[in-house]
């Protein structure tokens, strides 16, 4: 379902810990009488509010035959764990994340690396996919790569407000202007 856009509807649920920090997250989502999607999401963190672990499931049910739902089958690509490791000398900036994967048997890796500043550089997954974060001279992100590959380019006014965020797909170029909104880049996670 990239990129669409799916309407119906949805529930959700959230938890929270005395700091405030977001703890756990449940919903379901239909559009259509023979099928749901369900999930569930926990974090554990340490004494200072780093994440220490993150358990992500998701999963297709389907009509159990007698008015309730059954498990069809997890979707593969939203169901993970990963655990979060901070060795480096920003005590917020973890530099090692294990993602283990539903159906595999053994964790992949995720390294991060971080500036002088502490924006986060960039990562290198399953010791293949390289991902480059680029910063301009006032810690904005500026370019973000995907194996050498352009993903990513935002531009700034002289005021520092982000105006132009063109971002690149497989299928096409995407621009968009943007008055006071937030970006956020992930992978298929």
């Amino acid at each position: 379902m990239p990129g669409s856009v799916l309407v119906g509807p949805t529930t959700h649920d959230y938890g929270y810990d005395d700091l405030y920090q977001l703890i756990s997250a449940s919903g379901t989502y239909q559009d259509r009488r023979d099928w749901q999607y369900r999930y569930r999401l926990s974090f554990d963190f340490d004494e200072i509010g780093n994440i220490l672990t993150k358990d992500q499931a998701s999963y297709r049910f389907v009509p159990d035959g007698s008015g309730g739902w059954r498990e069809d089958h997890a979707i593969r690509e939203q169901t993970y764990r990963s655990v979060y490791q901070y060795t480096g000398p920003q005590p917020h900036a973890p530099r090692h994340i294990d993602e283990h994967l539903v159906a595999e048997s053994m964790p992949w890796p995720r390294v991060m690396s971080y500036d002088a500043s502490g924006n986060q550089t960039g990562w290198v997954y399953r010791d293949a996919t390289r991902r480059t974060t680029e910063w301009n001279e006032e810690n904005r992100v500026s370019r973000v790569s995907q194996n050498g590959q352009e993903l990513s380019r935002v531009l700034y006014d002289g005021e520092g407000e982000r105006r132009v965020h063109l971002h690149r797909s497989r299928s096409a170029d995407r621009v968009f202007p943007l008055a006071r909104f937030g970006c956020t880049l992930r992978d298929a996670r």
